[in-house]
């Protein structure tokens, strides 16, 4: 489907840092160094369930039942410019300055010709750990870190970058002390509003 191009959006995250959502964050970056300008959602609806997890254990003899279930592990957040409406948030998640969390919160923004890279997190989340910016060129087979750092004891961190030239993309991810997990979409060097 993702052929398609109307489609432009995976959603590689809908609960935990499982196994699939692995093989989709693999998929999604293959498929940014192939030349797709795809970007990630997240989500974890409860599909009516509101956090409460009713399943059958054995037929006509078990139903189990758990109060602790996905719904708000993973979101999709969007750095919205302007009025909140439902074609702003298209836009910008297609367009613009958009990520994927379970916790933490990171921000890229090429500034002429710099690259201002900053993230953020609560006690909640836990302090950031490890941040990487990476840059993708296509056809090149592999992301390279322009940026890896370890901190320990810190909730707020920001550096600027000069930017690496007008080829490809860069991106972010953001890991905490409890294992929360942050991505940004990737903000395309040749044209930094897509």
């Amino acid at each position: 489907d993702l052929e398609h191009d109307p489609l432009f959006a995976l959603q590689v995250w809908n609960g935990g840092q499982t196994d699939d959502f692995r093989a989709g964050i693999n998929r999604w970056v293959q498929g940014l160094l192939a030349g797709k300008r795809w970007k990630i959602i997240a989500g974890s609806d409860a599909h009516g369930n509101f956090n409460r997890h009713r399943q059958v254990g054995f037929p006509m003899l078990r139903l189990t039942e758990e109060g602790d279930h996905t719904f708000g592990r993973a979101w999709t957040s969007v750095k919205l410019e302007g009025e909140l409406n439902t074609e702003a948030v298209i836009s910008t998640l297609r367009h613009g300055s958009s990520l994927v969390s379970d916790g933490p919160c990171a921000d890229l923004e090429i500034v002429s010709e710099r690259i201002r890279v900053s993230a953020e997190s609560t006690p909640e989340f836990g302090a950031l750990k490890n941040i990487v910016v990476y840059q993708g060129i296509p056809g090149e087979g592999r992301e390279r870190a322009l940026l890896r750092e370890d901190v320990s004891n810190v909730y707020a961190w920001e550096r600027e970058i000069p930017q690496p030239g007008a080829e490809g993309y860069i991106r972010m991810e953001v890991v905490t002390e409890a294992g929360r997990l942050c991505l940004t979409n990737p903000r395309f060097l040749s044209d930094p509003a897509g």
